[in-house]
């Protein structure tokens, strides 16, 4: 089908500038496929939206001064940040390394149904220069590598490593396994946070219900601060710092605490994951198939009730902007003895 429809096609001398030969069509079935040709086709895929306009840095700078009033809180960001022509903010870049300020609602690598929409792909693509040749040779694909040295959630923005190569990744890995790497996080969470509370070290529930995923995670550990509290809203801007790493650790431990991120679309009031798990035993089946049911719900009111004309998958409506926005960010990663890449503070912690 895909060979008839010239959705299929075969390069002879793919890594010549000039004498490269494209194949496709019914000429396909007559032809000897050879070592060093390429083979090419086209897929038809649906892809999650992302926010078209995924950056404003300007609307992002605030005297630190005035929020962390402790001497170890004073450093402030550099006040340009490099672009190098891209639509991802560039914290620093050099041969080996690339940090970004990720905005929110786009996953770091390729996953699920994300690819173009990702950090890894947006970058590879902006920055490899393909414009003169028709086809790639391998080592121009090979120079447009970005592998994410940490995992930062989808939803989360702020600094993000990313390394060139296996072996930066490789380094920047070592230090978070040692903890010799300090993490720093802002979030805005429902209720007045407690000045005097310090710490959380309940146990990582992890659930991905639709794919019937359960994971527990002992030992954790994270630090809290209030920064401010609005009266009004009856919010609280609350610094984070975890010292191991787990999926959705904060996420998790704001929700146990009693005051979840505001937004949240796992962990607040009503959604579905608000009820606080502390160990794997108390799930069941029957608890399972419940979160199964919630979520499908959600997912059915984005349905148009509409069919793509050509693979009949089913459309959905897009996202809304704050539907993509989680009120948690990464604010500095620091290897104390060496480096620290940090960002201004988000615009929704202005409270």
């Amino acid at each position: 089908m895909k060979i008839k429809s010239g959705r299929m096609k075969l390069i002879k001398n793919p890594n010549s500038k000039k004498h490269f030969v494209e194949i496709k069509g019914d000429d396909l079935f007559n032809v000897l496929i050879e070592t060093g040709d390429k083979v090419l086709h086209d897929e038809h895929i649906h892809e999650t939206p992302i926010r078209d306009n995924l950056f404003n840095y300007e609307t992002r700078q605030r005297d630190w001064s005035r929020i962390f009033n402790e001497p170890m809180y004073l450093n402030k960001p550099d006040s340009g940040v490099a672009t190098s022509g891209c639509s991802i903010p560039i914290i620093f870049e050099d041969e080996n390394l690339i940090v970004v300020d990720k905005p929110c609602g786009i996953p770091v690598h390729p996953t699920q149904s994300y690819f173009y929409n990702s950090i890894t792909e947006i970058l590879r693509q902006e920055t490899m220069n393909l414009s003169l040749r028709t086809i790639p040779s391998d080592s121009e694909l090979n120079q447009g590598q970005f592998l994410p040295c940490h995992r930062i959630d989808k939803l989360t923005s702020g600094v993000l490593m990313i390394g060139k190569n296996n072996e930066t990744v490789s380094n920047i890995k070592k230090l978070m396994k040692s903890k010799s790497l300090r993490k720093e996080y802002i979030a805005r969470v429902k209720g007045k946070f407690p000045l005097t509370f310090d710490q959380c070290q309940d146990n990582i529930v992890y659930m991905y219900a639709m794919k019937n995923i359960i994971k527990e995670f002992k030992n954790p550990m994270t630090y809290f601060k209030r920064i401010s509290y609005d009266p009004v809203l009856n919010e609280s801007i609350v610094h984070c710092k975890p010292i191991t790493g787990f999926p959705h650790q904060i996420r998790i431990h704001l929700r146990n605490l009693g005051y979840p991120i505001t937004n949240d679309p796992l962990y607040s009031e009503g959604k579905i994951y608000d009820k606080v798990i502390k160990n794997r035993d108390e799930i069941n089946d029957n608890f399972i198939q419940d979160y199964v049911i919630k979520a499908n719900l959600n997912r059915d009111k984005l349905d148009t009730n509409l069919k793509c004309e050509i693979c009949l998958k089913s459309i959905y409506f897009d996202p809304e902007p704050s539907d993509i926005e989680l009120y948690l960010h990464s604010l500095s990663y620091q290897d104390e003895n060496n480096w620290k890449f940090e960002t201004p503070l988000p615009l929704w912690s202005h409270i």
